[in-house]
């Protein structure tokens, strides 16, 4: 077991989870070296929110505060300091933080819309206090707590976050199409301009997401097996996926699982 790295994840239910799919915390030991992890994408976007330390991420280095992750095309690495402490929230796919008033940094010009962004600034400046006076134990409790009372939204299932929800890997969109009341064309379109790629595309990343949870519950697994079963037509298919979506092959990943 690996003491110098400590990661857990909390995945939502309830309201929540129509906006928020899970929390997570991190924390790397003083005596550590730094760690390097990469964050998978699964089409959504989030945030993670420094309490102590520094991360670097997409040759940016990221110090105390609330940092914004955007949908990412491919996997990307995250290095962490010793010492760090860390928590973070994953949209649903489809939405963001545009939807919900307390997370807009944009520019206000009217003084009901001055007041409305300084409130928002001090509620995300309330959580990270909050979150720094919690015991490390209560803090994914806390951040859940917070969420809760602040994404009041009127974002509604429409077409797209309804198409997300029924879509997997393994999926004929053609399928799906028939339950909804947009056709392909215009969920296309949707994903596109919400999300930055196609459906099709968003099953690639599916796909990878479900072979590296096969390979977590079971590290020493067949690759041909779990290649099919992960939705590949072969284990050469999900090579060439792993290299271009995931930047690793999948053995190399479940070496990670091994050790």
């Amino acid at each position: 077991m690996d003491t110098t790295f400590d990661f857990r994840l909390m995945h939502l239910d309830g309201p929540l989870s129509q906006h928020v799919q899970a929390v997570w915390s991190a924390s790397v030991s003083s005596c550590s070296q730094p760690v390097n992890k990469p964050l998978f994408s699964d089409g959504a976007s989030g945030a993670f929110i420094i309490l102590k330390g520094e991360v670097t991420y997409e040759q940016g280095i990221y110090q105390q505060g609330i940092h914004w992750v955007s949908v990412q095309k491919q996997a990307q690495f995250i290095t962490m300091s010793p010492e760090l402490l860390m928590l973070g929230f994953r949209f649903q796919p489809g939405i963001s933080k545009e939807h919900f008033s307390v997370f807009r940094q944009s520019e206000a010009t009217k003084n009901s819309e001055k007041q409305e962004v300084t409130a928002n600034q001090q509620g995300i400046k309330g959580l990270i206090s909050r979150l720094s006076e919690a015991a490390q134990t209560d803090q994914l409790t806390v951040l859940c707590q917070w969420l809760q009372q602040h994404l009041k939204s009127d974002v509604i299932e429409n077409g797209l976050t309804h198409f997300i929800r029924h879509i997997d890997h393994k999926a004929e969109l053609k399928g799906i199409e028939q339950q909804l009341p947009l056709s392909l064309r215009q969920i296309e379109r949707q994903f596109k301009s919400q999300i930055g790629f196609t459906p099709k595309y968003y099953q690639r990343l599916m796909r990878i997401r479900a072979a590296i949870q096969l390979i977590k519950q079971n590290p020493s697994a067949n690759l041909v097996d779990l290649a099919i079963e992960a939705g590949f037509s072969d284990q050469a298919h999900m090579n060439r996926e792993f290299r271009q979506l995931a930047r690793m092959t999948p053995k190399e990943y479940q070496a990670t699982k091994k050790v």
